[in-house]
């Protein structure tokens, strides 16, 4: 791939990506996505503006899927009284393959940093299966690595 970035996810805006495949495997959990906006402080974006990535791929490198859960909702009527509530429910860990599969051609809600320090990187990342269907996944890896080989249009406002 003709461009990089390691350890900066901060420098995306991951807003109305596809997510195109997701992967666990022995030592990484990889992405392929579409429609990647690079920022326009990413070193690698010479233009300085924000700019689509083609094909973008991101690899949590030592990355392992720590947890993974379906988001709940609450359902309220008009008058502000709650009528139906339903929990988060923890996916388990023999069930992330299957779950991975069903993780194509869908919309990545977010990618949150919660932790990075130094060779430990944690991140929850949302994805939506469909308008009201979400699932998050709390990845711990020790460094990313995003790489595309070149830029679209630039993002209009």
């Amino acid at each position: 791939m003709r461009f990089q970035t390691i350890n900066a996810l901060h420098l995306f805006n991951f807003e109305e990506v596809t997510l195109k495949e997701f992967h666990m495997g022995k030592d990484s959990v990889t992405m392929v996505m579409d429609a990647l906006i690079v920022k326009g402080n990413n070193p690698a974006n010479e233009e300085c503006i924000d700019r689509f990535a083609d094909t973008a791929n991101l690899c949590f490198k030592e990355g392992i899927i720590t947890e993974a859960y379906k988001e709940g909702y609450k359902y309220y009527d008009a008058m502000d009284r709650l009528i139906e509530e339903v929990p988060d429910e923890k996916v388990p860990a023999a069930q992330y393959e299957n779950l991975l599969k069903q993780c194509r051609d869908v919309l990545l809600f977010d990618i949150i940093r919660v932790k990075e320090e130094v060779d430990r990187y944690e991140y929850q990342i949302g994805i939506d299966l469909d308008e009201s269907t979400t699932y998050w996944f709390h990845i711990t890896c020790k460094g990313t690595l995003m790489e595309w080989e070149k830029f679209k249009n630039r993002v209009m406002n």
